[in-house]
């Protein structure tokens, strides 16, 4: 509503970093009043994620933003694009050439959503209107409508207006179900220009992508440094193509420093040799390991030898994979001796985090660098959370202090 974008604005005077459209469901006067503002004021990101926008909605928004030279990141997450909107979108890439991030990333559009954009293009439509394309199922399912769906776009389209337009920094396309040819088009012809960072979650990557995507990662003239592959189903083949080509591409994976690879459904076999893989990054910074249960506690072995390899490693997320209070005893030490680590996050492990696997992260914290713990502290007994604080303050205290001229 205009009232909750204007909170947005109060007091600013500076381009804007981030404006959002909060309301899910917003009337044309809205959405024109928002594009009125979007086309005058200088904002630097652009959200509608999860925004019922009908066509001509969409139309307005990026009419709006055609020529707006300071925008750096446009984020249509889930929302409901057809064909004409596809080629709206298109057109906008080639148009506006400061946009450096976008995500127009898929996980799902609840029909409720889609309904929205189910109206005539030349209207506003009313969300949930009876019988109209996408409306809510007697069930109430939230499947994607084809009609809208990522994969029945014109990817061709738009791998050629990435490619007039000298490229992308960062893209996501999470869920977005491209064939084999159309990801290595993209892949070949436009995120090889000037893509740092791609997102590629939950896209059903096969054994012919995976290998794609490493030839593009370990070319001479890739930037990328980081992908994220995760909520892809990687057993049974491409786990073990991906595991060699990094072992065979290490020594040209220089640049890559974040990988995310949280829910990629690998044994504890196909983990080890990923590791073993990955210990070969020496400038692998950040790594993404959650939701990864059926890995342990077998894979507890290869974590201890494997990961303080990684002698850049800052940041290791091992959330909601079930650990027991006997893992994250024998995972803390292993924390310890991992030379840059200074960020762990273990949040969703609620059963294991015990007073004894809490003493443990204790110790680990004061013989390491970590200053950053995300667990819930509300297990904890008020003194383990003092201690625990007191250790991770020290840490961050000589973290300041290194960086700092004064000192």
């Amino acid at each position: 509503p205009i009232p909750v974008t204007l909170r947005q604005l109060k007091g600013k005077t500076k381009p804007l970093k981030v404006l959002k459209m909060l309301n899910p469901r917003p009337t044309p006067i809205d959405l024109l009043s928002f594009s009125d503002f979007l086309a005058v004021a200088p904002v630097q990101n652009v959200v509608f994620d999860n925004v019922m926008l009908t066509t001509k909605m969409l139309e307005s928004v990026l009419v709006s933003l055609a020529h707006a030279k300071a925008l750096q990141k446009l984020s249509l997450r889930n929302v409901a694009i057809d064909a004409q909107g596809w080629k709206y979108l298109c057109k906008f890439l080639t148009v506006n050439g400061a946009v450096r991030k976008l995500d127009i990333s898929q996980h799902r559009i609840p029909s409720r959503l889609a309904a929205a954009g189910a109206a005539p293009t030349g209207t506003a439509g009313t969300a949930g209107t009876a019988g109209a394309p996408g409306a809510p199922d007697a069930d109430g399912a939230d499947d994607i409508v084809p009609r809208y769906s990522r994969a029945a776009m014109d990817w061709s389209l738009f791998t050629e207006c990435l490619r007039r337009r000298g490229g992308i920094e960062e893209l996501v396309i999470n869920g977005c179900k491209l064939t084999d040819p159309q990801f290595e088009e993209l892949l070949r012809s436009a995120v090889s220009l000037r893509t740092q960072r791609l997102g590629v979650a939950d896209m059903e990557l096969n054994m012919r992508k995976v290998t794609c995507l490493m030839e593009w990662v370990s070319s001479d003239f890739s930037t990328c440094n980081g992908i994220d592959i995760a909520s892809n189903d990687l057993s049974n083949g491409p786990a073990q193509v991906l595991a060699m080509e990094l072992k065979e591409r290490a020594g040209r994976l220089g640049k890559l420093r974040m990988l995310a690879s949280s829910n990629i459904h690998i044994s504890a076999g196909e983990a080890e040799k990923y590791l073993c893989a990955l210990s070969g990054l020496k400038r692998l910074e950040f790594l993404d390991l959650g939701r990864n249960r059926q890995m342990f506690p077998e894979i507890i072995p290869a974590l201890a030898q494997f990961l303080p390899k990684l002698r850049s490693l800052n940041r290791l997320h091992l959330d909601f994979n079930d650990l027991t209070e006997e893992l994250i005893i024998e995972l803390a030490p292993v924390f310890a001796r991992c030379a840059k680590l200074a960020h762990v996050s273990l949040l969703g492990n609620d059963k294991g985090m015990t007073e004894k696997a809490l003493e443990a992260l204790y110790n680990a914290v004061r013989n390491s660098r970590i200053h950053t713990l995300e667990i819930d502290y509300s297990l904890a007994s008020g003194k383990t959370c003092a201690k625990l604080s007191a250790a991770l303050k020290t840490n961050m205290d000589a973290l300041i202090g290194i960086a700092s001229p004064e000192k």
